[in-house]
């Protein structure tokens, strides 16, 4: 990408944090949650996360590494299968 080795090897440990983030805490991040509701006597409401399935994305090319983990790292976390593909422009 034409960036100083300085400049790539921060973006990489960049990458690798974000990845290590999501590692860490997707259990956390994913625990089902209690929502409140006007008449607990009607019952309760849950906010359940469950995996969506492939998704597709489209990023840019400038930072190729970072661009690719913030958007892959929390959906690989969530159970989602990640399509990559990058912008053409």
């Amino acid at each position: 990408m034409g960036k100083l080795l300085s400049e790539a090897k921060a973006e990489v440990e960049l990458s690798a944090a974000i990845f290590d983030y999501y590692a860490r805490h997707a259990e956390a991040l994913l625990q089902p949650e209690r929502l409140p509701v006007a008449d607990p006597a009607e019952g309760e409401a849950m906010l359940v996360y469950e995996p969506l399935g492939v998704l597709l994305c489209v990023e840019p090319w400038n930072f190729p590494y970072y661009q690719i983990a913030r958007i892959i790292a929390p959906q690989l976390s969530a159970g989602n299968t990640m399509l990559l593909k990058h912008a053409s422009n």
